[in-house]
């Protein structure tokens, strides 16, 4: 009798620690998503200011393909008026 006594006790404290070990799992889980979500929300956000930067940086190099030009154009004006 006694056997079946202790039986018990191991299966009732087994059982509590499989749903605490389980409970435990579940918060971690769902901290580990929350943090995947923000992970994605901050990839989402760095993708479409790389996107912004991207045109700016094309804006500004062909600001200064035009400045470069625009310089080009007169120094060689400006030779070509020396030696004349």
């Amino acid at each position: 009798m006694e056997n079946f006594i202790q039986s018990d006790i191991f299966f009732f404290i087994t059982s509590i620690a499989v749903v605490i070990i389980t409970i435990s799992i579940l918060v971690v889980l769902w901290y580990v998503i929350r943090i995947l979500k923000n992970i994605k929300d901050v990839s989402e956000i760095v993708k479409r200011e790389t996107i912004f930067f991207s045109g700016d940086l094309s804006g500004i190099r062909k600001k200064i393909k035009k400045l470069f030009d625009f310089l080009i154009k007169t120094v060689s004006t400006k030779i070509r008026n020396q030696r004349k």
